[in-house]
């Protein structure tokens, strides 16, 4: 049976600067893919980002929803992700954390 995960991170931006933000930073969150996803793919429809991956030849679909307070991350993940799917949620809700947040200069 798959895994729907539900990863909400709260932001103070207004959701057209989260929009902005993420969007510009979709290169970092295409490098943090562990190297055993293939086929990573999405695009956007007004502000959800439709994804999908293939992952040890299972296939993970989601969404990542830019609400005017949040950023809430929906998947459907395959049954043999069960004992991980803390550890991905967590992954996720760090990653976006530090995505949304405000780059310290050089």
């Amino acid at each position: 049976m798959a895994i729907l995960l539900d990863v909400r991170v709260p932001h103070a931006l207004g959701g057209a600067a989260a929009r902005r933000l993420i969007d510009a930073r979709m290169s970092d969150i295409e490098a943090a893919l562990p190297p055993f996803v293939r086929d990573a793919r999405g695009e956007w429809h007004d502000d959800v980002f439709a994804f999908g991956m293939t992952a040890f030849r299972e296939q993970i679909s989601g969404t990542i929803s830019i609400l005017e307070t949040g950023i809430r991350v929906e998947a459907t993940l395959p049954a043999l992700a069960a004992p991980f799917e803390r550890t991905i949620a967590d992954a996720i809700r760090v990653h976006l954390e530090t995505l949304i947040s405000p780059r310290k200069p050089a």
